[in-house]
């Protein structure tokens, strides 16, 4: 009886932790407004607000992605990848007036080297 209520307290916890270690990822999140146009750039790694802004300007501003440097061509790149979605409000003159996109980012934190990924672009209602 006494075994069987311990294995049954220990099967309990362990539960218990594994449910936190699923369910209690960070997402790391960066509101900027570059050129007019808001970006939200969000990741569940751990990533700096520079390191988001560089995604965002180039996101906006365009970038070369061309990797630098010799490391990443010999040993490969180290990859984040991270969601961006830009919103320019008032795009369209009739409703719904506001053109969101969301990307998926994939960033070399070593380079810089950058690839991107169109998953959506709609129309929103955001704006009157």
């Amino acid at each position: 009886m006494k075994k069987t209520s311990f294995t049954l307290v220990i099967i309990i916890f362990i539960l218990f932790i594994l449910c936190f270690s699923v369910f209690g990822k960070d997402i790391w999140s960066y509101d900027f407004i570059i050129d007019g146009i808001e970006v939200n750039i969000s990741s569940e790694e751990e990533i700096t607000e520079a390191f988001a802004y560089n995604i965002a300007h180039n996101l906006i501003c365009g970038n070369d992605s061309i990797a630098k440097g010799t490391y990443c061509d010999l040993y490969g790149h180290t990859f984040v990848t991270t969601t961006a979605t830009t919103i320019i409000h008032r795009y369209y003159s009739t409703a719904p007036r506001c053109w969101e996109k969301v990307y998926s980012v994939k960033t070399c934190t070593i380079c810089g080297y950058e690839t991107r990924t169109l998953i959506n672009s709609s129309r929103i209602f955001c704006c009157d």
